[in-house]
């Protein structure tokens, strides 16, 4: 017999399991080729009213610091553009995942 007790973890704070249950796109993502050209995404962003002072610009990119991870900030005029590419390329994963 085994002496163990169940607990309750929300998938965010319980990174091993909540990562195997998820559909494995980063993956797929590091070893593809890019959904967007960069100086795109930089031409549009600059003119985005939507990139404002709570983002950081790095090498000329304009991105938004959580967690101590810096993402880039895709302009919306290309976010329809990626979530099309992004879908066919890679199949969907679900609604909140392609738009977060």
């Amino acid at each position: 017999m085994y002496d163990y007790e169940i607990k309750y973890l929300k998938g965010s704070t319980n990174i091993e399991a909540d990562m195997l249950s998820r559909h494995p796109v980063a993956h797929h993502l590091q070893h593809s080729s890019h959904l967007l050209d960069i100086n795109e995404i930089k031409t549009h962003q600059k003119n985005d009213n939507l990139c404002g002072p709570k983002y950081h610009e790095i090498v000329d990119v304009i991105v938004i610091k959580k967690k101590n991870l810096s993402k880039i900030v895709i302009p919306f005029s290309l976010r329809l553009k990626l979530l099309n590419q992004a879908h066919e390329q890679f199949g969907h994963p679900g609604v909140q995942k392609m738009s977060n």
